[in-house]
């Protein structure tokens, strides 16, 4: 599977307790399918992190270090496999690992209180004053 591609058409996870339970979309749903099988790794289909993306310069650029950080972005279907142990978690290694960077996002937290709208800024009332510092004061 190639890495650090762009997608032609959505790829849809259903995650049910942490793991992917359903992979579907067109051609390359398929092939996301296939390579996470091939690994023949039940870790493979397993929440590793979650990551929302709010550095106000990072920009797409093919490097995932930096794309999963672009503001407004997301990795929120993966990363799945391995889990570095400096994330404390109890997932641990795994075959291999993979991220997907989802653009333009709302994301409400437990409760339904809405945090992000549209990929644009927190709009969470707790959060605006980090968003304010993280832009070097501007509002």
């Amino acid at each position: 599977m190639a890495t650090n591609r762009l997608l032609h058409s959505p790829i849809k996870l259903k995650i049910r307790d942490g793991k992917i339970s359903e992979i579907s979309g067109g051609s390359e749903a398929k092939i996301l399918e296939k390579w996470l099988r091939s690994f023949n790794d039940e870790k493979m289909f397993m929440t590793a992190h979650v990551t929302y993306g709010c550095h106000p310069n990072a920009k797409l650029s093919g490097n995932i270090v930096e794309d999963e950080r672009v503001w407004g972005g997301a990795v929120v279907w993966g990363g799945f496999g391995s889990q570095s142990e400096t994330f404390k978690g109890k997932l641990g290694l795994a075959s291999s690992h993979v991220d997907a960077v989802v653009l333009n996002n709302t994301i409400y937290g437990d409760g339904g209180e809405l945090i992000v709208k549209d990929g644009g800024d927190f709009v969470h009332e707790e959060v605006k004053e980090l968003v304010r510092k993280l832009r070097g004061g501007a509002a």
